[in-house]
């Protein structure tokens, strides 16, 4: 009797450990899992926000300096405010301006549009 005493003991043992695992190890190391995944996209989210936020300012940019390019090199048409006449190498040079300055911008900060 004693042999079987300690084989249901050993039994119940192995019960408890395997109940355990399945009922409180297994579960927290999913939610872990779980978190860890939250947090990794919460993470790419939050990279993606910025790098919007990093291409819009600098197309922001780029356009700034295609205004005040036009502001130096062409001049007002009187009553109408932010219209310029400009002869045609300043329109090739803001293209260009605008053009280079957008690809800069895309090569940085990729194009999330």
């Amino acid at each position: 009797m004693n042999i079987k005493n300690f084989a249901f003991a050993a039994a119940i043992i192995m019960c408890l450990a395997i109940s355990y695992y399945f009922v409180i190890a297994l579960p927290n190391q999913n939610q872990a899992k779980l978190d860890m995944e939250k947090q990794k996209i919460e993470r790419e989210q939050q990279e993606k926000s910025n790098r919007e936020m990093s291409l819009s300012t600098c197309m922001a940019d780029v356009q700034a300096r295609r205004s005040e390019y036009l502001k130096l090199n062409g001049k007002p048409i009187p009553g109408k405010p932010g219209v310029y006449k400009y002869p045609g190498y300043v329109q090739e040079t803001l293209d260009k301006i605008e053009k280079d300055g957008n690809d800069e911008c895309i090569r940085m900060y990729g194009d999330h549009r």
